[in-house]
């Protein structure tokens, strides 16, 4: 217990150095450490797969995507369910592609859910079309390996812009509700015919007359609040 407290007060340490040491460096640099960052948390999170892949029930429901997918607490909102999170925070639409094995294929899934895009519009320089493209080719990807399995596709959610005290809109960056409305229109025309795939719109659900996500159901703009999960939740609750 002493040398976890140790190890606590010496990362917290070693994060605050950095930060006073990053406050005012470069943009590129701060690129830089961030990439570096993101992508050590992605490799543990791949082997965090590895080793639960191990123990998950075959032909369950598996959630993947990105942090909104991530910070979804699945066991507990579905607790009598074999429900599975491959979710990891910062992924885009190629990203995800590039690990289907660990994440879908190695479980042998009756359904998979996928909520993902929202980071390609700001990491990316890919228009919106392309982006649903990229959804399309993860749906197709998926199929020809899973010919029977059922494919949720939840659209990309709303994000505020709202004068909110808590609202950062340098995290919300270029994800721009038109953008994001654009995404869903090319969803809506790539993927309507698809068999064996169901189309999930939630955006006039966690919206408020802005068409902004509702101050209540996101903790700056972007993420959404436990409040907001339980939306989700109970709209997913009959397809599970």
């Amino acid at each position: 217990m002493l040398y976890s407290m140790l190890l606590n007060i010496i990362l917290l340490g070693i994060i605050g150095w950095l930060m006073i040491r990053l406050r005012n460096a470069p943009e590129k640099a701060m690129t830089a450490f961030f990439s570096m960052f993101m992508s050590q948390a992605r490799a543990n999170r791949l082997r965090w797969f590895e080793t639960m892949n191990r123990y998950a029930p075959s032909e369950g429901h598996v959630f993947i995507g990105d942090s909104l997918i991530e910070e979804y607490q699945l066991t507990e909102c579905f607790p009598d369910k074999p429900v599975m999170n491959r979710g990891i925070g910062g992924d885009t639409t190629t990203g995800l592609l590039s690990r289907l094995e660990p994440s879908v294929f190695a479980l042998n899934p009756r359904q998979v859910f996928i909520l993902i895009g929202t980071n390609d519009l700001e990491l990316t320089n890919q228009d919106e079309r392309q982006i649903a493209e990229n959804i399309l080719t993860i749906v197709t990807t998926i199929k020809e390996r899973l010919p029977n399995v059922h494919i949720h596709v939840i659209k990309l959610l709303p994000v505020s812009l709202s004068s909110a005290p808590h609202i950062d809109k340098k995290t919300v960056g270029r994800r721009h509700p038109k953008r994001i409305q654009s995404v869903n229109a090319h969803l809506d025309a790539l993927l309507t015919s698809i068999d064996a795939l169901t189309l999930h719109d939630y955006t006039s659900d966690l919206t408020n007359t802005q068409g902004y996500l509702q101050d209540a159901y996101t903790r700056e703009g972007l993420h959404l609040t436990p409040r907001a999960y339980e939306v989700l939740t109970k709209k997913l609750q009959s397809y599970l």
